[in-house]
């Protein structure tokens, strides 16, 4: 099932769009779905959302040539504040739509607990604890080819405990796997 998104958030060109997409929706028979571009949760944050946006593109606030957001309202807003932005139809219409949305949802299964970590291919004759010791203990040699200091050897074999005790040997031999894999492709990795 289709919906057609009506937004509005002051901005002139929202307008002729709307008006656009609702006449293709009367002769396809889609309703308009009414959402709001939600950037920051209450209206008045709208001047430290402003703010941010400067820090991340490196402008400042008085730079009249700067990014910034067209319009206003760009926050969650209430049921009532999303029906007062239009009294039209099929504002109105769009507004009530979510809850058709909604109720199309399966919902079966969807709070279940479920574990959707893949699993690593272990070779034959190990587990995954004994395949992550195997790979930490060739790591090792990789690391210190003239021998594995004492106190480094600790410290591995004391960070191993705790990753087994915890239970995410399989984490990390899945981790380790799409970080060689990334260094293989020349894609830059992190030290961590």
């Amino acid at each position: 099932r289709y919906f057609l998104e009506l937004m509005d958030h002051g901005i002139e060109i929202e307008r002729p769009v709307r008006d656009g997409l609702l006449e293709i929706g009367k002769k396809l028979g889609i309703p308009p779905l009414v959402t709001n571009d939600s950037h920051y949760t209450y209206a008045h944050e709208a001047t430290a959302h402003d703010a941010l946006l400067c820090i991340q593109t490196g402008k400042n606030l008085s730079d009249p040539d700067r990014f910034r957001f067209d319009g206003t309202g760009y926050y969650l807003k209430s049921t009532d504040e999303m029906y007062a932005v239009d009294s039209s139809d099929a504002w109105q219409q769009g507004c009530a739509n979510p809850l058709l949305v909604a109720e199309q949802i399966d919902t079966a299964g969807m709070f279940e607990a479920k574990n959707l970590m893949p699993k690593f291919d272990i070779p034959e004759c190990y587990t995954e604890v004994t395949w992550f010791q195997e790979e930490v203990r060739l790591g090792m040699e990789r690391r210190f080819p003239g021998g594995v200091p004492e106190d480094r050897q600790k410290q591995a074999e004391y960070e191993m405990d705790v990753i087994i005790q915890m239970g995410f040997p399989g984490y990390f031999l899945v981790v380790a796997d799409f970080i060689m894999w990334a260094k293989k492709q020349g894609i830059a990795v992190g030290q961590g």
